[in-house]
């Protein structure tokens, strides 16, 4: 398997509660909320959005992985109320080797939901 065999067509993922998909340019505010507090950023290995523009430049940066099938993260939507709660997906993966490495960010306020 290869990453474009994933990556190329980023299937949708559901649960009872959640729809894993491609982030959009719509998911943009939402992103800002989450990426630029300081606790939520704390361990990842960027730190948080100073400002719209800089969450706008990520979510660009995000959109050209899709459109060239490169590893990129999905999107989290609660399904009862259609926001955009997170993000997750592989921050790297080679499928030669059998190694990734996975990742996640919600929002604080979807923390210590199960």
């Amino acid at each position: 398997m290869q990453v474009e065999d994933i990556h190329g067509i980023l299937p949708i993922l559901e649960t009872p509660r959640l729809i894993l998909g491609r982030i959009t340019q719509e998911d943009a505010l939402h992103q800002f909320e989450r990426t630029s507090d300081e606790e939520m950023t704390r361990f990842l290995t960027w730190g948080p959005h100073r400002t719209l523009e800089e969450a706008q430049a990520a979510l660009r940066y995000v959109l050209g992985q899709y459109e060239t099938m490169q590893v990129a993260p999905w999107g989290i939507v609660l399904k009862e109320t259609e926001r955009s709660i997170g993000a997750c997906g592989y921050r790297w993966w080679f499928p030669n080797h059998g190694r990734a490495e996975v990742s996640y960010m919600f929002h604080r306020g979807y923390w210590a939901r199960g």
